[in-house]
Formats: C-alpha cells, sequence, structure tokens
C-alpha cells in the first residue's frame, strides 16, 4: 500500500471515530437509548450500536441524516465530521459544455 493510501485510510479511520463519538455523545446527552434512537430515526438499534462502536466504517448519507434529525443535530456538522472540510469550486470557473448543436 502506498503511502497516500496509507494516509487516506487513517484519516478516514480519524473521521470515523470522530463521528461515532460525536454520535453517541449526542445520544446520551438526549438520554435516549439506542432503541429509543432507532424509534425516532428508522435507523435499526443494531446499526446504531455498530455505528457507535465503530464497526460501521462508512455508514451510509442517510444513516448519518436520519440519525442527525433524530438527534437534532446540524447534518451539515456531522457531515462535516465524516468527510472533513469539502473543497468548493467558484460557479465562475465553471464553464458550460458548449453543445455544437443548440442553436
Amino acid at each position: 500500500m502506498s503511502g497516500r493510501l496509507r494516509r487516506e485510510k487513517m484519516l478516514n479511520l480519524h473521521r470515523s471515530e470522530h463521528l461515532c463519538a460525536a454520535l453517541r455523545r449526542a445520544r446520551e446527552q438526549a438520554k435516549l437509548s439506542r432503541a429509543e434512537l432507532a424509534a425516532r430515526s428508522g435507523v435499526n438499534a443494531s446499526t446504531i450500536q455498530k455505528i457507535e462502536d465503530g464497526r460501521s466504517a462508512n455508514p451510509g448519507v442517510f444513516t448519518v441524516a436520519a440519525l442527525a434529525v433524530a438527534l437534532d443535530l446540524d447534518i451539515s456538522d456531522v457531515v462535516r465530521r465524516r468527510t472533513g472540510r469539502l473543497r468548493t469550486a467558484r460557479l465562475s470557473s465553471v464553464e458550460p459544455k458548449s453543445d455544437p448543436d443548440a442553436r
């Protein structure tokens, strides 16, 4: 495995651990059991346990969003914990492709 891939893997692991801890902390602060959070979010309690325990290395965005909404968390903050800061391109720097058939 190259050094770059190893660093990316370690960064993803770190972000996953940060997300797991944040979700567990939010659930505990809300004084909800996993079963109660499951009922509110529609996410299976065993899935919540796997995420909190770090056994779900890459939970889906819809799962994370459902948990964030049920815990009344800012979804963008929760996603940022998983993905890191996203680089945005300026719209003016993105040129639309020209269509030779357009009139």
